[in-house]
C-alpha cells in the first residue's frame, strides 16, 4: 500500500504544477478531505503520518495506514496558466497544459507565444532569470502576464516582453522583477504592448531603457497596485497612445517622463515620484515630465488633453533645461491629493529667433483648477526667471485647496547678460483672470533678493472663504494686472512698496498692504462704505480696529520675519468695510491672547491693552498717525 500511495503522491506533484485540479484524500471509503493541488505547500512523512502543510498554516495529519487512496479531478475553468522558467544561458523551461489552444516556441533563449484560440485570461507566469532571453505573445483575447520574481534582460535587437495584439495584458507583480533591454533593441521599448497595460499585484517591477523608452502600449496603461520604477534616460519612461491612469500603487520615474498622445491623464491615488536624471546623475534638457497631448482633430475636453488629480501624493525633482512636471494641452485639474516638489530647470535663449522658452512646474495650454488639496511648491534660487503655475486661459483655486509656493529663484538676463534688463519668475501667469475662491494660499519670494513676482494676470480677484498672502521684494502684481477685484475672504502683501491699488474695486473682505520701505500710490474705487487706512507701524506689534460700539473689524500682528528688511515703520493700507460716518478706535502694542489665526490675521480673539487712535473714515483714503 505504501508503493501505490507513493506513486499517488509524485503523481499529485506533477498535477499541482498546473494549479488547475483539486486532490481528494479516501479514508474508511469516504473522502474526508478535498483541497486545491494548489493550497499545498508541503508534504511531509514522519513516524508513519503524513503530514499536509496547507496555505495560510493549516495543517492536517493522517496515519498512512488510514489513508486508501488519492484521487484528482481537473477543475474546469476559463483559464489556466503557461509556467515559464527562464534559465540564462540555457533555453526556458515551459510547461503548457493548453497546448492543444496554445502554441509556444523556444528559440534562442526566449519564448514565443501564439495563442490562436478564443481562450480568455490565460496566465502566463514567468519566473527565473536570463541575462539574454525575451517572451513575446500573440493573443486575440485578454491575457495575463504574471512575473514572479523574473529578471530579464536582451542583448539583442528583441524588447524583453512584448504583445504584438491590441488585446488588454494584465500585469501582474509578485515578488520583485527586473527587465532590461539593449542599446540595440529595435522595438524602442523594454515592455511595449499594441493593446492595453493593466498593473496588478502586490509586487515591485524595475524597468532599465537602455535603447529609447520604459514601457509603451498602443492604447492604454492603468495601474492599480504594486510598485513600478523605470529609468529610461533616452526616451519616455511610460508612453501610450490614449489614456494613463493611476489608481494606486507607486510609480518612480528617472527619465524624460511620462506621455499621453492623444488622450487624457487621470491619477486617483498610489504615488508617483518623477526625477529627471540620467543614469549619470545628471538633470535632462527638455524633460516632460507628466505631459498630456490631445487629438488637435477633437475639441478640448476633459476626457481629451487633460490631466486631473483626484487624489494621491505626486513629487518631483524637475531640472535642465526647459523642462516642466506637468504639461498639457487641455485643463489641469486638482481635485485632491498633495503635490510637493522643486523646480530646478533653467530657461533657453535661441538667439537665431531673439526668443526665450522658460521652465515651469504646471503649463496647460487650458485652464489650471486647483480645486483641493494640499501642495507645497519651490521654484529653487537656479531656476532663473522659473515660473510657478502658468496658463493660457484663467487660474482657479477653490474647494478648500492649500497652496504654498515658494519662489527662491534669481532673475533671468537674457543669454546671462547682466547688462540686460532682468526677467523675474513668477508663481502664477497668465494673460487672463486669476481668481481666489475657497483656498489658502501663500505665495512668496525671498525677501533678500529680487527672486520673483507672485502673480501676473489680467484681473485679480478674490471672493468670500479666500486666504491669500503675496509677498514680494520687488512687486506683488506684474505691471500687466489691469485691475483688483476684493469681493470677499483675506488679502496679505508684503513688498518694499504698498500694493498699488489705483484699479481696485473694492466690495467686500479685508485687504492688508504692507511696504517695507514705503507706499507707493493709493486709490481705491469702493462701493460706500469700503475705505482704506492708511497706518505706519512697527514689526512685531499688534493691532486692532474696533468701532465704537464694540465691532471687531480687524485683529492683526506684524510678522517679526520682515525685521530686518524694513527702514524703521512699515507702511499699513488696510482695506475694508468702515461705516462712513461711525467712529473707530484703532489700537497698537497691545496682547493678543485665543482665537484662530492665519499670517498675522486673528478670529475671535481677544484683544487687550495698548495705545489707541481715534478716527472717522468719511473718505476713502484715511490717514491714521
Amino acid at each position: 500500500m505504501k508503493r501505490s500511495f507513493l506513486f499517488l503522491i509524485s503523481l499529485f506533484l506533477c498535477f499541482s504544477t498546473f494549479g488547475a485540479h483539486v486532490f481528494y484524500l479516501h479514508s474508511g471509503g469516504e473522502i474526508v478531505e478535498d483541497e486545491k493541488c494548489s493550497d499545498l505547500d508541503t508534504l511531509r512523512f514522519l513516524d508513519g503520518q503524513a503530514l499536509f502543510s496547507m496555505e495560510g498554516d493549516e495543517m492536517m495529519v493522517y496515519e498512512i495506514d488510514a489513508i486508501d487512496s488519492l484521487s484528482f479531478e481537473e477543475i474546469l475553468v476559463a483559464s489556466d496558466t503557461v509556467f515559464v522558467t527562464f534559465q540564462d544561458g540555457q533555453d526556458p523551461v515551459v510547461v503548457n497544459p493548453l497546448e492543444n489552444d496554445i502554441e509556444v516556441t523556444i528559440e534562442e533563449g526566449g519564448v514565443f507565444v501564439n495563442c490562436h484560440s478564443q481562450l480568455e485570461n490565460v496566465v502566463y507566469s514567468l519566473s527565473g532569470s536570463s541575462s539574454d532571453g525575451y517572451f513575446h505573445i500573440e493573443s486575440e483575447r485578454k491575457f495575463t502576464v504574471q512575473l514572479n520574481n523574473l529578471n530579464l534582460a536582451s542583448k539583442g535587437v528583441l524588447a524583453p516582453i512584448r504583445s504584438f495584439a491590441g488585446s488588454s495584458m494584465n500585469l501582474e507583480l509578485k515578488g520583485e522583477n527586473r527587465l532590461a533591454d539593449s542599446s540595440a533593441d529595435t522595438c524602442n521599448a523594454v515592455l511595449r504592448s499594441k493593446g492595453q497595460i493593466v498593473f496588478v499585484g502586490e509586487g515591485s517591477l524595475s524597468v532599465v531603457a537602455n535603447s529609447k523608452r520604459g514601457i509603451q502600449s498602443g492604447d492604454y496603461i492603468e495601474i492599480n497596485s504594486g510598485t513600478v520604477s523605470v529609468i529610461a534616460p533616452y526616451g519616455d519612461a511610460l508612453k501610450m497612445n490614449d489614456y494613463f491612469e493611476m489608481n494606486g500603487g507607486a510609480l518612480l520615474v528617472l527619465g524624460y517622463g511620462v506621455e499621453v498622445e492623444k488622450g487624457y491623464m487621470q491619477i486617483n491615488g498610489g504615488s508617483i515620484n518623477y526625477v529627471n536624471r540620467d543614469s549619470e546623475d545628471k538633470y535632462i534638457d527638455d524633460a516632460k515630465g507628466l505631459k498630456c497631448d490631445g487629438d488637435t482633430l477633437l475639441p478640448i475636453t476633459p476626457e481629451n488633453g487633460s490631466i486631473t488629480i483626484n487624489g494621491g501624493l505626486l513629487t518631483f525633482d524637475v531640472g535642465g533645461e526647459v523642462s516642466r512636471f506637468i504639461r498639457c494641452s487641455g485643463d489641469v485639474i486638482v481635485n485632491g491629493g498633495t503635490i510637493n516638489g522643486v523646480l530646478n530647470a533653467t530657461p533657453f535663449y535661441d538667439s537665431e529667433i531673439d526668443d526665450i522658452s522658460y521652465q515651469c512646474i504646471v503649463k496647460a495650454d487650458g485652464m489650471i483648477k486647483m480645486l483641493g488639496g494640499n501642495h507645497d511648491l519651490t521654484i529653487s534660487e537656479v531656476s532663473y526667471g522659473g515660473r510657478g503655475l502658468v496658463a493660457d486661459n484663467s487660474i482657479i483655486f477653490d474647494g478648500g485647496v492649500k497652496l504654498n509656493l515658494n519662489i527662491a529663484c534669481s532673475p533671468y538676463y537674457k543669454n546671462y547678460d547682466e547688462s540686460k534688463k532682468p526677467k523675474y519668475g513668477y508663481g502664477l501667469k497668465t494673460d487672463y483672470d486669476v481668481i481666489m475662491n475657497n483656498c489658502d494660499v501663500n505665495i512668496s519670494s525671498e525677501l533678500t533678493a529680487n527672486s520673483g513676482i507672485p502673480v501676473s494676470s489680467y484681473t485679480f480677484e478674490v471672493n468670500e472663504g479666500a486666504k491669500v498672502q503675496l509677498i514680494s521684494y520687488s512687486n506683488v502684481f506684474s505691471k500687466v494686472l489691469d485691475v483688483i477685484k476684493l469681493k470677499g475672504g483675506q488679502v496679505i502683501t508684503i513688498a518694499p512698496s504698498c500694493t498699488d491699488m489705483t484699479e481696485t474695486t473694492a466690495a467686500g473682505g479685508v485687504m492688508i498692504s504692507l511696504g517695507l520701505k514705503g507706499y507707493g500710490n493709493h486709490y481705491i474705487t469702493a462701493s460706500s462704505p469700503y475705505a482704506s487706512i492708511k497706518y505706519a507701524a512697527t514689526v512685531g506689534n499688534a493691532i486692532n480696529i474696533k468701532s465704537k460700539d464694540g465691532l471687531d473689524m480687524l485683529t492683526y500682528q506684524l510678522p517679526t520675519s520682515i525685521n530686518a528688511l524694513t527702514s524703521g515703520s512699515v507702511y499699513m493700507f488696510i482695506y475694508g468695510p468702515y461705516g462712513k460716518t461711525v467712529d473707530y478706535d484703532l489700537s497698537s502694542g497691545g496682547v493678543i491672547s485665543g482665537g484662530t489665526e492665519w499670517n498675522g490675521i486673528y478670529q475671535s480673539a481677544t484683544y487687550s491693552g495698548g495705545n489707541s487712535i481715534s478716527f472717522k473714515p468719511n473718505a476713502l483714503l484715511v490717514e491714521v498717525k
